[in-house]
C-alpha cells in the first residue's frame, strides 16, 4: 500500500538503502562488528542515493527540458510503438 503513493524516485531510493540500514540493525540488535569496509560500502550506498534522489528534484538540471511520460500508458502501442 506505501509504494502506491511513493514515487518511482522514493522506491529505488528505499530498496536501494536496504543493504546498509540491514547492516545497522545487525550491529545494533546482534551486536555484529562491522569493519572499515562495510562503513566505506555504506557510505557509497548513501551518497549515490542521495546524488539520485538530488538529480530528480525539481530544478536540478536547469535548462534542460525533460519529455514528459505519461505513466498511465503501457503497452507498446500506447507508447507510439508502430505495429506491423
Amino acid at each position: 500500500l506505501a509504494l502506491e503513493t511513493a514515487s518511482a524516485t522514493e522506491a529505488a531510493l528505499t530498496f536501494s538503502s536496504e543493504p546498509v540500514w540491514a547492516s545497522l540493525f545487525g550491529a545494533w540488535l546482534l551486536r555484529e562488528q562491522l569493519n572499515l569496509e562495510s562503513y566505506v560500502g555504506g557510505a557509497i550506498i548513501l551518497s549515490a542515493c542521495l546524488l539520485s534522489a538530488v538529480s530528480d528534484l525539481p530544478g536540478a538540471a536547469e535548462g534542460v527540458e525533460h519529455e514528459k511520460v505519461d505513466e498511465t500508458k503501457t503497452s507498446p502501442t500506447d507508447l507510439g510503438a508502430e505495429s506491423n
